[in-house]
């Protein structure tokens, strides 16, 4: 395995990368974070492209991150995610 030797991030001193990566799950990093920055992503992208609001980003920004956070609420985006995203790999590395 790659070995990381001067890795000094959250209290984290040297190890592998796959250590690393199970901290981050442990912390919530692939349940939480990564689904609510790329709904926050897609909310922001699709009100900016429409321009319902002009070029208020504020109110963007406001309503991608209500959108966002409400979708976490419920435990059925991060279910989702760790459905498909494996699944959508598997078929890219198919294709």
């Amino acid at each position: 395995m790659i070995e990381v030797m001067s890795l000094a991030w959250s209290g984290f001193y040297g190890g592998t990368i796959g250590n690393l990566l199970i901290k981050w799950e442990q912390f919530g990093v692939f349940s939480y974070v990564l689904p609510f920055l790329m709904i926050f992503a897609l909310v922001f992208a699709i009100l900016g492209r429409m321009k319902i609001f002009g070029e208020n980003k504020a109110v963007n920004v406001i309503i991608a991150l209500s959108v966002s956070l409400m979708s976490l609420q419920f435990d059925f985006v991060p279910r989702f995610f760790s459905e498909v995203f494996p699944r959508v790999g598997v078929g890219l590395a198919i294709i």
